[in-house]
């Protein structure tokens, strides 16, 4: 079985502390991805999941280069994860056959694929799309608006054109990483508002990023779980509608992972 990295995090972020914070913060569901750290070893977001089903649901990583790839999805599918997350994406094995095997077994079982783009990620979309294009039935995820710098107009063009491609959704989130500026972010924000116009609200979900958030500097903010819900409950609203902003919060993630 595969092993944890060997920069697992100096402070544990457990299933309850998560709970108690969800409550504390009027959060009902959360969808926990798998952490980057623990590298392809699921099984503690697997027991979770399995713990605390109508609280949670599960995304998984595999390894990209891995001639199993297939089997390994499938498995943990049966498992009860619900989605498969890649990144830092690499061009090198993004761009090689297996890859688009993978992203036609993931339509095939109908689960998301959820795609970290890495800081100014922006700048490899022009490889990214191309691939996505080969497979149009699979519904992908770009994860933290793909860590766009805000002052580069030309990642962000290459984001919002990727809502030409209609199973393309977007999570929200990393305005903290992003902003250069304190709580609520403000020079963020205006990022938030294009993407949800472009890409329409059906198809954006808030994410946190708990416990990663809290990390002093990129890809954390320096903040915590309250702060970044208190950021989509109360400003949101202010560049948001009122059903705009119900989807961002919820109803779109409700879709995809909550359909019971």
């Amino acid at each position: 079985s595969q092993q944890a990295a060997a920069n697992p995090p100096a402070k544990d972020a457990s299933a309850e502390e998560l709970l108690a914070l969800m409550d504390a913060n009027q959060v009902d569901k959360t969808v926990i991805i798998q952490p980057i750290c623990y590298r392809f070893d699921n099984s503690y977001v697997r027991d979770t999941i399995a713990r605390h089903p109508k609280r949670f649901a599960g995304v998984a990583r595999i390894d990209p280069e891995d001639d199993n790839a297939l089997h390994h999805l499938e498995e943990l599918t049966n498992q009860g994860f619900v989605g498969v997350r890649f990144g830092p994406v690499e061009e090198k094995w993004w761009k090689a056959p297996r890859m688009l095997s993978i992203l036609q077994k993931a339509a095939d079982l109908k689960i998301p694929v959820l795609l970290f783009l890495g800081k100014d990620g922006g700048k490899s979309i022009p490889w990214i799309e191309p691939v996505l294009r080969q497979v149009p039935d699979v519904l992908v995820v770009i994860d933290h608006m793909a860590d766009v710098s805000i002052s580069d107009t030309t990642q962000i063009e290459a984001l919002l054109a990727l809502a030409a491609l209609p199973k393309v959704h977007i999570k929200i989130s990393h305005t903290w990483a992003l902003s250069n500026q304190g709580y609520p972010w403000s020079d963020a924000q205006g990022l938030v508002g294009k993407v949800v116009s472009v890409f329409g609200a059906k198809r954006c979900m808030f994410a946190t990023d708990w416990p990663v958030c809290m990390m002093p500097s990129w890809p954390g903010g320096d903040t915590n779980y309250a702060e970044t819900v208190k950021l989509a409950k109360d400003e949101y609203k202010n560049i948001l509608s009122p059903e705009d902003l119900q989807l961002v919060l919820g109803g779109t993630a409700a879709s995809i992972w909550f359909k019971g």
